[in-house]
């Protein structure tokens, strides 16, 4: 399920405009798009602990927020300049355009009225700029994207995206892995199509550990298919040599993509977008590792791939 954050006033006189205007909107996304939406604020969130963390995790994990900017309400403008800074996908909307922070004047924000077909018109609106949106034919543009010398969002990449860069791959994915869990847990039925319906090659290197072997062969099973079959393959190397995960994307092409995942422990996984040099040493140590390491062997010392 994807999620939209809103930020707005919590005054009272605002819940018709979440409620008719906003919520409704996120609904008819989800229909239009055919996907599964929810719409939460921060006073949506019961669970205990810190506001402000919810609120600043809420911001940088969403697939989308929507701002009410409506009399320029402090903790709104703060929490706006947070999702500007981690490129989350914005729209705006306020009641009084002319009242707008010279800052953000100049980006288009829709106006609405307070009242029963403002709201209506409004969840129209919305709707269709949140389509465009998330429709990708648009680049993100507000005052940290455009100015700022070096964006966040151009450095770490959330699952979403990693998701969609692993769905669209050419050729080839190369990972350096300690155990399988991560793409067991989040990119098995992506794995399993690229292999099986679009003859992708998914190369592994993992460590030397008495269960390596067992997570490759279950891994494998999961996806119903094995090294023999061709698609899979993957080599062990001493353990010292993999320190995280990276994933290589389409190795030696043009639109090569280099990635060093989050520590597992982190509630939240993202990524690393590596540079273009660093990008292409770690390429080229793969290639090397994976040329020198051994493949893995079953409990009798036989090779998996006889």
């Amino acid at each position: 399920m994807k999620t939209c954050y809103v930020i707005m006033p919590f005054a009272s006189e605002f819940e018709a405009v979440y409620r008719k205007g906003i919520q409704e909107a996120v609904a008819q996304v989800a229909g239009k798009l055919g996907e599964s939406w929810r719409c939460i604020r921060a006073d949506d969130i019961q669970a205990p602990g810190s506001i402000n963390k919810e609120i600043i995790t809420s911001l940088y994990t969403s697939d989308l927020v929507i701002a009410d900017l409506s009399g320029n309400n402090p903790n709104v403008l703060y929490e706006l300049g947070v999702a500007h800074s981690a490129g989350r996908i914005t729209v705006m909307v306020t009641q009084n355009v002319e009242s707008l922070p010279f800052d953000i004047h100049q980006y288009r924000t829709h106006q609405y009225a307070a009242n029963e077909e403002g709201l209506r018109l409004l969840a129209i609106c919305l709707s269709t700029a949140i389509v465009d949106a998330l429709s990708g034919r648009l680049e993100i543009t507000n005052p940290v994207y455009d100015n700022a010398p070096l964006r966040l969002s151009s450095v770490l990449a959330n699952l979403q995206e990693v998701t969609r860069i692993e769905e669209a791959v050419r050729k080839s994915v190369w990972i350096i892995e300690p155990t399988f869990d991560t793409d067991l847990r989040i990119f098995k039925d992506v794995i399993r199509t690229n292999i099986a319906e679009r003859g992708i090659e998914y190369r592994y290197l993992i460590p030397e550990e008495k269960t390596s072997l067992r997570q490759f062969q279950l891994f494998a099973g999961e996806l119903g298919c094995s090294e023999a079959q061709g698609g899979l393959a993957v080599r062990i190397v001493e353990p010292h040599l993999v320190e995280s995960e990276v994933v290589i994307y389409d190795a030696y092409t043009e639109h090569e993509e280099v990635m060093i995942m989050s520590p597992r422990e982190r509630k939240f996984a993202f990524w690393y977008r590596v540079g273009r040099t660093r990008g292409e040493f770690i390429r080229d140590r793969f290639e090397y590792l994976w040329e020198s390491a051994s493949r893995p062997t079953d409990d009798s010392g036989r090779r998996t791939d006889k």
